[in-house]
């Protein structure tokens, strides 16, 4: 027995000239056809062969009278994957149709033809719901870079084309199998086109590129779960890129005021970590302080300021001006709030909006976008000051 060679599978079983005349090089290269999975063909080693392979559909396996029937015009049963059964003859004799019961092959593209019909026809119904739930999705949105970045619309984008990919399968095999089905009902031997190596090429590289869609869209959720993380905020200085509070208060009496703990974490003074394909990194950060000795301006008790900062580094510097916008729609509730536009060299955009003591600041420079969100007395021009200072 030769060695064993497993080869994927590119095309599927409907692709009757491109198997046939793909066995028949591999034949000529030494290998030769054994069995056939799902997604690979079992190849045997061997002397180079001038060998013909044809399939037959049957609902059954031929039974022992008909393999010695087909053995005795020079046609073996190699492998089957379901009803697709491949004969192989080193010779030049005759047909394998003339060794094949023609009735039993035309029941049997029948049968499979009202089955990939009845498919064909609830898949459409299912891709009709489906795009139209992704159309929602994709063009209902008034936020569509921040869904872009946070509400996971690549895998979609991504799954709808995989989608329509299977879909357009689906449709293939029915068209074969209807063109099949109408060639046995006129009594016409079989006839298709044997598809040559760049058709198998083409097909290849589509298959991998769908394949690699794939595995991204099951594996970008997992590295998205491993990437977010929620920890406490230190006390002394990082090499984050954010602004801390005593930074922004420059008060030597703020004191960290600790907030609400759950799994270790205080969520009053943290840093929250996330990422997606646009954008990689993205912190959120939250910290809250008091100082003891001083009241709110309005006396309505300790001065207690904090601070809110989400930053983000987007993958392409084409998309900040869209995410920038589409976060100042997300917190910017109240209506009769009018963000003002500043110049600063610091910043490719800057918007601000200042009520009392809350202020608000969203920015970009290159690809990277800040939102800040701080209560206290200090006045936005002295935030804007420290911002540009940020590392």
């Amino acid at each position: 027995m030769g060695k064993i060679v497993k080869k994927i599978l590119f095309e599927d079983s409907w692709q009757l000239g491109s198997n046939e005349s793909w066995f028949s090089e591999m034949a000529a290269s030494g290998l030769h056809l054994k069995s056939i999975g799902r997604l690979f063909a079992v190849f045997e080693k061997g002397e180079p062969t001038q060998t013909k392979y044809q399939v037959a559909l049957l609902d059954e396996k031929p039974s022992q009278q008909e393999i010695a029937h087909c053995r005795a015009g020079g046609w073996q049963l190699a492998a089957n994957r379901g009803k697709f059964y491949f004969f192989s003859s080193e010779e030049s004799g005759s047909a394998l149709e003339s060794y094949i019961d023609f009735k039993k092959q035309k029941e049997t593209v029948c049968k499979l033809e009202r089955q990939l019909r009845k498919n064909l026809i609830v898949i459409s119904v299912i891709m009709l719901i489906f795009l139209g739930m992704m159309c929602s999705v994709l063009f209902l949105t008034d936020r569509l870079f921040l869904s872009m970045v946070k509400g996971g619309i690549i895998q979609q984008i991504l799954l709808v084309i995989v989608e329509l990919y299977v879909f357009y399968t689906v449709v293939r095999n029915y068209m074969w199998a209807y063109k099949l089905k109408k060639t046995f009902l006129e009594n016409k031997p079989l006839s298709y086109k044997a598809r040559g190596k760049l058709h198998r090429l083409i097909n290849g590289i589509a298959a991998l590129l769908f394949l690699s869609i794939t595995v991204f869209m099951v594996f970008a959720p997992i590295m998205q779960m491993v990437k977010s993380k929620n920890n406490t905020l230190p006390e002394a200085k990082t090499d984050l890129p954010i602004i801390r509070l005593i930074e922004v208060e420059q008060n030597p009496d703020l004191k960290r005021k600790i907030g609400y703990n759950n799994r270790g974490v205080d969520w009053h003074n943290r840093v929250s970590y996330d990422w997606s394909i646009l954008a990689p990194i993205q912190l959120k950060i939250d910290e809250q302080g008091i100082v003891s000795n001083e009241m709110w301006e309005d006396n309505s008790g300790v001065y207690s300021p904090s601070i809110h900062t989400q930053f983000y580094q987007l993958a392409f510097n084409k998309m900040t001006d869209g995410f920038l916008q589409d976060l100042m729609k997300q917190y910017l509730y109240d209506p009769d709030i009018t963000p003002k536009e500043i110049k600063h060299p610091a910043f490719d955009q800057i918007y601000i909006t200042s009520e009392d003591t809350k202020k608000q600041i969203f920015a970009s420079w290159d690809n990277k976008v800040i939102y800040i969100r701080y209560y206290g007395n200090k006045d936005v021009e002295h935030i804007i000051s420290t911002i540009s200072k940020m590392p």
